[in-house]
């Protein structure tokens, strides 16, 4: 069993960046709210209206790192509220599309200018070489939290060896034995691959 300190400087930097993505997500949140969108439904329209057009399903959540079960019930709220549509693709009649509609660009336009604003402002106390290392430690963060929660959750496609107590790294296949093992591993190992980003 892993025995954790509570003043751990790994606890000390995950509270901080917690509470730091709190205070600064709080007031985008709340003028999402104000307009009557999830900011799930913002990253929708972001991924649609930033990248192109029309993108299908697993695109969509590839693109902003949500299970495509989920997303599912976002969009099915988007399209009754009006904000995007479903197309079926014309080269793949199998493949349905989504796109923003007039309602959905009209509504991204107006919140785009304060929400960037308050991202702008929050960020500013950065340099650009400050901004860019940011960037990177935070893609690897999250990169080690997708891992991490799909290989806990993926019994079955074949992350967990036969015995529980030897774990695969869904990074190299290695095994990482014991809980003690889990931990060093976890804070030696670099991803090989940067993530997609909006």
């Amino acid at each position: 069993m892993i025995d954790f300190e509570i003043r751990d400087p790994v606890f000390d930097t995950y509270f901080l960046f917690v509470q730091t993505s709190e205070a600064v997500s709080r007031h985008v949140q709340a003028r999402l709210r104000n307009a009557g969108i999830t900011p799930v439904e913002f990253e929708v329209l972001l991924a649609l209206l930033k990248n192109k057009e029309t993108m299908n399903p697993t695109e969509i959540s590839r693109r902003i790192h949500r299970n495509k079960n989920t997303l599912t019930g976002v969009i099915d709220n988007m399209e009754r509220d009006g904000l995007v549509e479903r197309k079926r693709s014309r080269k793949d009649r199998r493949v349905i599309n989504i796109r923003a509609t007039g309602r959905g660009r009209e509504l991204y336009g107006r919140l785009a200018e304060p929400i960037g604003k308050i991202v702008f402002d929050a960020m500013s106390c950065f340099r650009k070489e400050e901004l860019a290392e940011f960037s990177r430690l935070l893609q690897l963060l999250r990169r080690q939290a997708l891992e991490s929660s799909f290989w806990q959750s993926q019994e079955d496609k074949g992350y967990y060896s036969s015995n529980r107590n030897q774990i695969k790294s869904p990074v190299d296949g290695n095994h990482w034995g014991e809980d003690t093992e889990v931990a060093t591993r976890l804070h030696s190992t670099a991803p090989s691959n940067e993530v997609n980003t909006i």
